[in-house]
């Protein structure tokens, strides 16, 4: 294709992704440079050589632009993504070469080697060779189109309906007069398809990264109100070894936890952490830390702590400098995630953020303002970063009255819970309740009836048990004798009971659909009673073995029947230590599962974990041959962005970027200019002192100039309009014209007398045909 795309086209496409990607400065200029070629008669007699070096400073620009989105960070499987928006940046130098060229294309051979190759050695051995020439504007146009495609607004409501117009104009500009009815309804029904296709395929990443298909979901949410285990899950657990966090101790020693998220109530393989009614959705149980000004820096009011701890009547004590304290470093995704800490952090300094929020279970959201979040952490055994366990009481009466503050606890009613409306229990009558006893029991079940009042009863969410599991619990509690001795006695106990009778294996042999199995297999139905025919109760009395879901979530359960309130917990064990950089590395198979329990005495949570601790070998993956390398690229990577988020250093790197970049343009700039003007220079010898008559048809010019576009330099007058024959109804006019013309202005002969007449006539015929043509 010789024909290039209609005016304004490219720098309306230009200009549409400057909005798309929020790139408003360079937008402009390159559309700006690209219509200005309309507007001016400066061209330049670019040969191959210059096309060549136009294609050199693209793939230059293309590696700018993966040094600029490396030190943007982000997740690697985006990267090249957003190094395709800045195509039509990156594209630039070859749509320059073509629209203030001469020529009206490019040679292939300027994008391949071998085609270079090919044809000097065709040229050298006299074979016949054909080159290969095309327009690049259409090209470009492409890759504009890609580059506004992967846009951070390509979401937008008017994203398609520009998308449409810019290719409908394209499409229509090729061949406009074949255009007809047809053409149009095959183009809205593509439009329609692609409508369908990007919601479909929307919808699709959402579900397949967020477990949700809307895309105005927040998966931090997500994974913060609820736990998917993989419980029930057949064949081997399998988790990826990439470095996603690392530890770089400074004083004392690191936590053997870190903590992700926290859950409360269990329901068949899932953990959900139900709040409390009063905070009305999971978004408002999240709050800002408070925040305490560094003593040691009082003159900088950026300098302070986020204090971890929920109601600390005394910040200052998360701020000792004599606690342990550690570097956690790594990537969270730009729309925000969960953030590990130890259960038990006191503080966060020098830590950059655009949101930090916790929750009543100590679970931590961040939407991150750097690409790689780094923050020093303060913590200590006495601290603790979520609150006590709350009670409730139940009414089975829908409308009543109380006096004081009522606070409901949002919980759907099921099993023993159904058909009671569930509300936060007040001092007066948890002493009431308190004063009927629980009969050794986890929870009440004496009904009480104050005067005038409904039934009540007191339920504690981090003491409920599944209904299912009640009965395999309640044997194995008793079995153990876990509802006597202190809250440490009780657990150490359990611990043995798993240490002696169970063993950690990452493979699952009993599936999710557990009573499909049981209907297959009649042997297997005859030995598992009714109450064991669960996931859980199966593990405890039968297979023994499994992952650190199903000792955490049997641990929990287990603490609860035994009267202990425990909550389920997710996050990462820290077992591996990098002798070379002295930093503890987190991959992805270090996560991990285990409780939080809670002592009455103390008043305190602590953690727990009861799964065999041989499970760190297990999981402890054969490394491929190229992950050390794999790593020390990316502790390189995350270095350096953090350096360069560091003050006064980003100057540094754009002086850097930009001098070698201004200099080589500056260069450029130069060349075009001295080379422009010798061209204007020769074209005024070449013409020298000899006058030419004026005829009719140079009016013609400014006329085909609206429909072919600039005349190029060195091309006739004569040939230049020719080339409107397709356009005219009567392109025997305009050879007609060309030839009398020819005869006025250069045959030094006197001609006939009524050609001047005959040409200016047949000059006024072809602008009509012009103004008419469909």
């Amino acid at each position: 294709m010789t024909q290039g795309p209609p005016r304004y086209l490219l720098g309306l496409a230009i200009l549409f992704w400057a909005a798309i990607t929020e790139r408003v400065v360079p937008g402009l200029i390159c559309a700006l440079l690209i219509e200005g070629a309309n507007w001016t008669r400066v061209r330049w007699a670019f040969g191959e050589k210059a096309a060549l070096v136009a294609w050199r400073l693209a793939v230059l620009f293309l590696v700018m632009a993966m040094v600029l989105v490396l030190l943007q960070g982000g997740s690697r499987l985006t990267a090249m993504s957003r190094v395709f928006t800045w195509l039509p940046v990156i594209m630039f130098p070859l749509q320059f070469v073509q629209s203030y060229g001469t020529s009206r294309t490019l040679p292939l051979s300027t994008f391949s080697m071998m085609v270079r190759r090919r044809r000097a050695h065709a040229l050298a051995h006299g074979l016949p060779y054909r080159e290969v020439r095309f327009s690049f504007g259409y090209a470009y146009l492409c890759g504009i189109l890609l580059a506004c495609s992967l846009g951070e607004n390509a979401g937008a409501p008017w994203f398609y309906p520009g998308l449409i117009l810019i290719v409908f104009w394209a499409f229509v500009s090729m061949n406009w007069k074949s255009v007809g009815l047809a053409t149009v309804v095959v183009l809205l029904l593509c439009a329609l398809g692609g409508i369908g296709g990007q919601r479909g395929l929307t919808a699709l990443y959402m579900y397949a990264t967020t477990g949700n298909s809307s895309p105005d979901s927040d998966p931090t949410l997500n994974n913060a109100r609820e736990r998917n285990t993989s419980i029930g899950d057949m064949g081997k657990l399998k988790q990826s070894p990439e470095v996603v966090w690392r530890l770089i101790q400074e004083k004392g020693p690191l936590p053997r936890l870190l903590r992700v998220a926290s859950y409360n109530t269990y329901s068949g393989t899932v953990w959900q952490a139900q709040i409390p009614r009063d905070r009305n959705t999971d978004a408002k149980d999240f709050e800002a830390l408070p925040e305490l000004g560094n003593p040691a820096n009082p003159d900088d009011p950026e300098d302070s702590f986020q204090i971890c701890p929920p109601g600390l009547p005394n910040q200052s004590v998360a701020i000792d400098p004599q606690l342990n304290r550690f570097k956690i470093r790594g990537v969270v995704p730009d729309r925000g995630g969960l953030f590990p800490l130890p259960a038990n952090a006191a503080s966060l300094h020098q830590f950059a953020f655009e949101e930090l929020e916790r929750n009543s279970f100590g679970t931590f959201k961040i939407k991150p303002s750097q690409p790689v979040s780094d923050a020093r952490v303060l913590w200590g055994d006495e601290f603790a970063t979520e609150a006590p366990p709350w009670e409730s009481i139940v009414s089975e009466g829908k409308a009543y009255s109380r006096m004081g503050s009522i606070r409901a606890f949002d919980t759907k009613p099921s099993g023993r819970n159904r058909g009671w409306s569930v509300i936060h229990l007040s001092d007066a009558e948890r002493n009431l309740l308190r004063d009927g006893k629980f009969q050794g029991r986890p929870w009440p079940w004496r009904s009480m009836i104050p005067s005038g009042r409904p039934k009540w009863r007191l339920v504690q969410p981090d003491l409920s048990i599944p209904p299912k599991e009640a009965k395999v619990l309640a044997e194995i509690v008793d079995e153990l004798g876990l509802r006597d001795g202190s809250t440490i006695e009780r657990i150490e106990r359990l611990r043995e009971y798993f240490l002696s009778n169970f063993r950690y294996s990452k493979y699952n042999s009993v599936p999710r659909d557990l009573e499909g199995l049981l209907r297959q297999n009649k042997r297997l139905r005859s030995v598992l009673r009714d109450e064991d025919r669960t996931l859980i109760a199966t593990f405890l009395q039968y297979t023994r073995a499994g992952h650190c879901e199903f000792f955490a979530t049997s641990a929990a359960l287990l603490l609860r029947e035994s009267g202990i309130p425990t909550r389920y917990v997710s996050g990462f064990a820290v077992v591996e230590r990098n002798q070379e950089t002295g930093e503890t590395v987190i991959r992805g198979t270090h996560a991990h599962a285990w409780c939080r329990a809670w002592d009455e005495a103390s008043q305190q949570w602590f953690d727990v974990d009861l799964t065999p601790p041989d499970w760190t070998g297990m999981e402890t993956p054969r490394m491929s041959r190229f992950q050390g390398f794999q790593d020390a690229m990316q502790r390189l990577r995350e270095d350096l962005l953090v350096w360069r988020d560091q003050p006064g250093h980003m100057a540094i790197i754009t002086s850097i970027l930009l001098t070698p970049v201004l200099i080589g343009l500056g260069f450029l700039g130069r060349n075009l200019w001295k080379s422009r003007q010798q061209l204007e220079a020769t074209k005024r010898k070449k013409r020298g002192p000899v006058v030419l008559a004026e005829t009719p048809l140079l009016s013609l010019e400014k006329a085909a100039r609206k429909v072919l576009g600039e005349r190029p330099p060195g091309l006739p007058l004569g040939s230049w309009l020719l080339q409107l024959s397709p356009r005219i109804s009567s392109p025997e006019l305009l050879a007609e014209a060309v030839r009398i013309h020819h005869g006025l202005r250069f045959d030094p002969q006197p001609g006939d007398p009524q050609a001047g007449s005959r040409l200016q006539s047949l000059v006024r015929e072809i602008k009509n045909q012009l103004t008419k043509r469909p």
